[in-house]
């Protein structure tokens, strides 16, 4: 092919198509840039919000170690209930926050709960067992009460078994929970 064009427009020609193409390079390699940076944001709020967790878990759980030295169950309840504070502050709290914040609200003085174990359902339902030491048989039977208050407990009630002693109770409540109608 011939090309019948003067000397001086095909160089104009020329340049024109690589500065248009330098142009084009340059407009593409920055969008894939921003593009990049646009799917990173997530990411990066979620690591943001782990490592805020992770603080506050770290801080609950040196002064509970600090509460724990003076009060046993106190700095345990204490770091529970940080950490169910922690699980609130995603998007959509699992029905265990709730349910541990639940139990964490309002337990007596005089009993100590050592073991928990919560059994999820469908809907915000399953159940749940609570292992524990109570001073006295009226401390445990208060905890309970407490419990058959809150409407998202349902049959709580004390075994036998843990009402024969008068101090020093030891308990293992099992009842059921649904979180969707409280």
């Amino acid at each position: 092919m011939v090309n019948l064009l003067p000397e001086k427009i095909q160089r104009s020609l020329t340049r024109t198509y690589y500065a248009r193409l330098l142009s084009l390079s340059i407009f593409f390699a920055a969008l894939a840039v921003f593009a990049s940076a646009a799917f990173l944001v997530p990411s990066y709020l979620r690591a943001t919000a782990e490592a805020d967790a992770t603080t506050r878990t770290l801080q609950a759980s040196q002064q509970a170690l600090n509460l724990g030295a003076k009060g046993g169950t106190a700095g345990e309840f204490s770091v529970l209930t940080e950490r169910v504070a922690i699980l609130k502050t995603y998007m959509r709290p699992p029905e265990v926050a709730d349910v541990l914040s639940l139990l964490t609200r309002q337990v007596p003085k005089g009993v100590s709960v050592s073991k928990i174990t919560i059994t999820p359902g469908d809907d915000g339902a399953g159940s749940l067992s609570l292992t524990g030491k109570a001073d006295t048989r009226t401390d445990l039977l208060a905890y309970v009460a407490v419990l058959q208050g809150i409407s998202a407990f349902k049959d709580v009630s004390v075994p036998v078994e843990a009402l024969a002693s008068e101090v020093n109770v030891d308990f293992t409540l099992s009842f059921s929970f649904d979180t969707s109608h409280s």
